[in-house]
């Protein structure tokens, strides 16, 4: 398996994100994994201690619907209405 992690993003290929590593622990961040939740974006959380992804929230939409603010500790799968500004979850 392998991982890539573009600003936060991280995409890898396999069956299951849980367990894979990751590199910003004790941070949220969003990813894409063919083969897992339909190649939806899922919410994951690292853990501080093993560094590795422990999914938190599947979304429910491709692209642009994983959100994460305030350097990564807070993180939602939202739809953002262009227009308003405004989010809504997913």
């Amino acid at each position: 398996m392998s991982a890539v992690i573009l600003s936060g993003i991280v995409t890898v290929q396999g069956s299951n994100p849980n367990g894979m590593p990751c590199a910003n622990s004790g941070k949220y961040g969003c990813g894409t994994l063919a083969g897992y939740n339909n190649g939806n974006q899922f919410l994951f959380y690292c853990s501080p201690v093993s560094h590795e992804v422990q999914v938190t929230l599947d979304c429910s939409c491709p692209t642009k619907c994983c959100s994460i603010w305030k350097g990564g500790d807070i993180g939602d799968c939202t739809i953002v209405n262009i227009r308003s500004g405004q989010g809504t979850s997913t």
